[in-house]
């Protein structure tokens, strides 16, 4: 490296920092942003000065341009999830959600619980964040983190745009149509950005790439100073450089090296016109800012013209659209459900974790609740629960829904679009499936769960298809099967249908009178006495929605001294099996539209069918939640262990 400088050329204000290492112990922590224009060697600063023993910086966590993430508190609520799937923040740094999941009011609460967790990983105290993405957000920056440290690295605009079109080569977004023309005038941008951070008063520090890379050790000693931490050798070279957080691509493998490479990048030259139009803007930006602005210092004099009005003003005009393509997503990703860009996904790359396993190699820390990775293929096939809305759902294989050696009954709810809606429009009703098992049926159900839950091959339970598995089961392990419900014909027409499937099935039923209050004593000891008398291991209760779940989860401990071990609520199962109803063809059941023949076989159903419109609303208002193995995820409220 170059000797030749005994002192680095730095600017930074007369302003000192107002906290050290030794400061932030205890209580509030300042952050330091390190921010330049993208290929200006921001990841070469952000590695050296991750090897400093008390400083420990994100990479790209990019929290602040999802600011209206927290905003709005339906968005605030799930900011780690949201920020895990707009650029694997989460898993890149190996943070736990769990140690995320304390409630936040800002943007500024968010950032330094996820900085404090980060960095106190490896016993550091300062937390911060390097980006290039934060160069025309210093000031608000500022606001939102007043005591906040800035260092600015600039670069000569030429070798910028060269690296530029090196990344594009294997980076999606450097390729994107007018990243030079953006990269050039980031750098005007940013130096306004500066200025205003210089009349703020901000605590803030400036270094060339050149300096970094000919000077390291003086100008990380700089840095040092300016940070008010120790300067340590450990910060002037990569050879340890942890840069697991780092994104994968071959454009970062630069960034990943063990060296620090001095040299000028100038083995290919830029195309003429995009040469032309930086050398007049540096004669622009030298006449405008001379030295006072450090990039200026390192032009030479090339006699170039400086760019007229017309050529600024349609230039300014085109950063502002490249600007605006780059600011709508993440704007549009801070309000809208993460369902929504999951489906985006899906569609445009065929795969709604692509740009996850395109950004780094690490699994997913949400795949299921206790911090666990899961291939692929062990998220698909396993047993899961996942939430919709405010419904915990459970996708299990038949054998696992009826198996039960608990303490206690085990109750099982078959959700169809009906049930969920009356789940978010009837607290008590809400407050019973917390205590049962959810199974998804129902074709527009299940498909908005896949929807939310991309990959899990989520299992579809319905109850006219299920009680032949129960059937089978109960044969199987000669246990006792009671009906109860429905109307006589129907009632008899399913165990005779039941028996002739499995002739050694042990079966009975009873078809109470109609009863519109379940509390009424004489009608519920009528019922008791019948299933005491038969004393059956399984009971499917067939009263309809809401009032057959409500009705066993009050008698749930009474069944259970009966001999009863599982209760299903099936609906109207009993009218389908015993062909009473006909039930609609399974094509019109595999396009969804099976609601659509009911209604137009029981024209009075209208007012229920409308009801099932509702359930697309709640199940994105309240939204989703991360997915869950389902023999650890709320063991202690759903009692799901198998035999």
């Amino acid at each position: 490296m170059s000797n030749g400088l005994d002192t680095v050329s730095l600017e930074e204000t007369l302003q000192e920092p107002r906290a050290s290492a030794d400061d932030c112990e205890y209580g509030h922590v300042p952050p330091i942003f390190v921010v330049g224009v993208w290929r200006s060697g921001t990841t070469l600063l952000y590695s050296l000065l991750n090897q400093h023993p008390d400083i420990r910086l994100f990479y790209e966590s990019d929290l602040p341009v999802l600011w209206p993430m927290f905003r709005l508190p339906w968005s605030r609520k799930t900011w780690v999830e949201k920020w895990e799937y707009w650029n694997a923040g989460v898993s890149r740094h190996d943070l736990d959600p769990l140690r995320l999941a304390s409630p936040v009011r800002s943007l500024a609460e968010a950032a330094e619980l996820a900085g404090r967790e980060y960095s106190g990983q490896k016993g550091k105290k300062l937390w911060g964040c390097k980006s290039p993405s934060y160069y025309d957000r210093l000031e608000y920056l500022a606001r939102e983190f007043p005591d906040a440290r800035f260092v600015v690295i600039w670069r000569d605009p030429e070798e910028i745009c060269l690296s530029v079109i090196r990344a594009a080569v294997s980076g999606l977004w450097f390729a994107r149509p007018g990243m030079t023309h953006k990269a050039l005038l980031a750098s005007q941008t940013l130096k306004r950005q500066r200025d205003k951070l210089v009349l703020m008063g901000a605590a803030l520090h400036e270094i060339h790439y050149r300096d970094l890379v000919d000077d390291t050790s003086n100008t990380m000693r700089g840095i040092c100073k300016f940070l008010r931490v120790p300067f340590t050798p450990a910060v002037t070279v990569l050879d340890r450089a942890d840069r697991s957080a780092v994104f994968e691509g071959a454009h970062h493998t630069l960034a990943k090296s063990s060296q620090i490479v001095s040299r000028k990048e100038r083995k290919e030259s830029l195309p003429p016109a995009i040469t032309d139009k930086i050398r007049r803007y540096k004669a622009l930006w030298k006449a405008e800012a001379g030295d006072d602005w450090q990039l200026c210092q390192r032009f030479s004099e090339t006699g170039a013209t400086k760019p007229g009005i017309w050529e600024r003003a349609t230039d300014r005009l085109l950063f502002k659209a490249l600007r605006l393509w780059d600011i709508a997503p993440r704007v549009l990703f801070s309000i809208l459900p993460t369902s929504i860009w999951q489906a985006y996904r899906r569609l445009k790359y065929r795969d709604p974790d692509f740009v996850h396993r395109h950004l780094t190699n690490k699994e997913t820390t949400f795949r299921n609740n206790i911090g666990v990775p899961q291939t692929s293929s062990d998220s698909a096939n396993a047993p899961c629960a996942v939430r919709l809305g405010k419904v915990l759902l459970h996708s299990l294989a038949a054998d696992e829904i009826v198996s039960s050696s608990g303490n206690e009954l085990k109750q099982v709810a078959t959700i169809n679009s009906e049930i969920f809606v009356y789940a978010h429009q009837n607290p008590a009703f809400e407050e019973t499936l917390k205590h049962t098992v959810n199974t998804i049926d129902g074709r527009i159900l299940h498909f908005f769960c896949s929807l939310v839950y991309p990959g899990r091959k989520l299992q579809k339970r319905s109850g006219s298809d299920f009680i032949y598995n129960l059937a089978d089961h109960a044969t199987k392990h000669r246990q006792r099967v009671f009906l109860l419900g429905a109307d006589p014909d129907s009632n008899r027409g399913t165990i005779e249908v039941l028996k002739a499937r499995c002739p050694d099935l042990v079966i009975d039923g009873y078809s109470p009178s109609f009863c519109s209050n379940i509390q009424e004593q004489r009608w519920n000891d009528d019922i008791l006495s019948q299933i005491s008398s038969f004393r059956p291991t399984h009971l499917a209760v067939c009263f309809g929605p809401v009032k057959q779940e409500t009705w066993i989860s009050q008698n749930a401990d009474y069944l259970f001294r009966l001999g009863v071990r599982c209760a299903y609520g099936l609906g109207g199962t009993l009218d389908f099996v015993s062909g009473r109803k006909r039930r609609a063809p399974k094509w019109i059941q595999d396009v969804g539209a099976e609601w659509l023949f009911r209604l137009l076989s029981e024209p009075k159903r209208l007012g229920r069918t409308a009801t099932m419109f509702k359930m697309p609303y709640y199940a994105f208002r309240f939204y989703k939640r991360e997915a869950a193995s389902a023999g650890n995820l709320h063991r202690s409220q759903t009692p799901m262990d198998a035999e």
